[in-house]
């Protein structure tokens, strides 16, 4: 919905079951605040991000080699901006709760 402009959620398709994801805490297909999200991450010049299951397992490892023990949902955020992709500039806060033991290193 984002990136295709609109101004809430674009209708499902049926046919296509959410993929599942290492990063299950913001897996959440249809958020009843949709509408707020897209207008705030607007507002504030914000984009969303996507990053494979494998650069999650990578960026675990990552957060761990330097002391922090992340669960996935966390990591996921830690690997959508640790490499700098072309919409990462500036400063970034990465909010990094919710601890390993909630969810385990990813396999």
């Amino acid at each position: 919905a984002f990136h295709a402009g609109a101004d809430d959620l674009l209708p499902a398709d049926p046919a296509t079951a959410p993929a599942p994801t290492l990063a299950e805490g913001i897996a959440i297909p249809r958020p009843p605040r949709a509408r707020q999200i897209l207008a705030a991450v607007r507002a504030s010049g914000g984009t969303f991000l996507t990053v494979p299951e494998d650069d999650i397992r990578e960026a675990q490892r990552d957060l761990a080699a330097r002391g922090f023990y992340v669960e996935t949902t966390g990591v996921a955020c830690w690997a959508a901006v640790r490499d700098g992709g072309d919409a990462v500039r500036g400063s970034v806060v990465v909010p990094l709760c919710g601890a390993g033991l909630k969810t385990g290193m990813a396999g």
